[in-house]
């Protein structure tokens, strides 16, 4: 049940506004010479039994109602005002309070003082401001200079207690400023208003691996400028995916053909020499004399005949011999390529690594480009 009621029309002079059970029980207490029975206000407020019940208990509570006896109540007599605090006069007869009132308006504004009624102003030595009251004044003052010294130490303390908690930030350096401001104008001004756009940091990782200001500066004149393309979207942040790739991919436009003319005008070279490796065993050469006969059966050799026996076995050692095939594709030479450029074309995705010439891809075990140029770009 609800403490809303509706009762019958109102009367004249009423307003059409419903009235809570609160409100009706209580003008009855108040309309009725005498106490009055939980049944008889009910038959006047046209309110259900339990919300005239709860009614009267808050009534009672809050001492707008008493009960006499049970299920009989009755309005309480008036509360007494409170009596007013006595006003402090000063040795003029005035109040302390006025005196005190017009002070602090003079303090704030000069011209409000009143001399033809006040005299001559608080700074004056003939001012007719009592002692007492100058002096109360004064107090008073103090203890606002007081206070608004600890609350602006207690702002500085919270304020050096962000700064302390927030990440340092770096100063931003007069190249900084120009080139932030090369940027919103190649945008349009199109980008998040808040402190994350004035971080470069991506901005000057492109420009230390090659990429050219100027197609940072075009794409965000045809990509976020929406002077080129009303629908352009704003940019939120300088590490946005689709901005960095756009950024990219113009670069890359402008690398490859530059990559083809320096190869295109490579002089041409002699063909490459295929690598014969050493012999394992060298043999003597072939003597010019022909071969010593051997010796016949049953005859003991004497020294020339051991002397010629060795040469013709050793150059018939040397004949059977067969020399090992060169392998069918020569080693790359490392200083034919331009690695640095290979790589960063590679790592840009706008070239197709030939194992069959330049060997494994930068990032996979037996790469042939030199260790300084894979650490430049990350993969060693």
């Amino acid at each position: 049940m609800t403490d809303t009621a509706t009762p019958g029309p109102p009367e004249a002079g009423e307003s059409d506004a419903p009235r809570s059970a609160r409100e009706l029980v209580l003008g009855e207490l108040l309309d009725a010479d005498g106490a009055l029975t939980v049944q008889q206000i009910v038959d006047a407020t046209k309110v259900d039994r339990n919300s005239v019940d709860q009614a009267l208990h808050r009534l009672v509570e809050a001492g707008d109602a008493l009960r006499v006896e049970r299920g009989l109540y009755v309005k309480a007599p008036p509360k007494p005002k409170a009596p007013e605090p006595p006003r402090v006069l000063a040795s003029d007869g005035r109040p302390v309070e006025d005196w005190l009132k017009d002070l602090w308006g003079w303090y704030a504004n000069p011209a409000s003082w009143d001399v033809e009624k006040l005299g001559p102003p608080p700074r004056d030595p003939k001012r007719r401001v009592p002692a007492l009251v100058m002096a109360a004044f004064h107090r008073q003052l103090a203890e606002r200079v007081v206070a608004a010294e600890q609350a602006q130490a207690e702002k500085a303390a919270q304020a050096a207690e962000k700064a302390e908690a927030a990440p340092p930030k770096a100063a931003a350096t007069a190249d900084d400023v120009e080139l932030f401001r090369k940027l919103l104008t190649a945008a349009n001004g199109n980008v998040a208003p808040h402190d994350v756009i004035k971080d470069l940091r991506p901005i000057r990782a492109m420009l230390a691996s090659g990429v050219d200001l100027d197609d940072v500066l075009h794409t965000l004149s045809g990509n976020v400028d929406r002077r080129s393309f009303p629908k352009n979207p704003t940019l939120a942040s300088w590490r946005e995916e689709w901005f960095l790739r756009a950024v990219a991919e113009l670069h890359a436009k402008h690398l490859v053909p530059a990559l083809v003319e320096k190869w295109s005008k490579a002089a041409p070279g002699e063909p490459l020499q295929r690598a014969r490796p050493s012999a394992a065993v060298f043999a003597p050469p072939a003597p010019e004399t022909a071969p010593a006969a051997s010796p016949a059966p049953g005859k003991v050799p004497s020294g020339d005949d051991l002397a010629a026996t060795r040469e013709t076995i050793a150059a018939r050692f040397a004949q059977n011999r067969s020399e090992p095939e060169p392998p069918d594709h020569a080693e790359p030479d490392q200083g034919q390529f331009d690695w640095a450029a290979l790589v960063e074309a590679y790592k840009a995705g706008v070239l197709e690594w030939g194992e069959a010439a330049l060997g494994p891809p930068p990032g996979s075990v037996g790469c042939k480009a030199p260790i300084v140029v894979l650490r430049e770009h990350g993969y060693a």
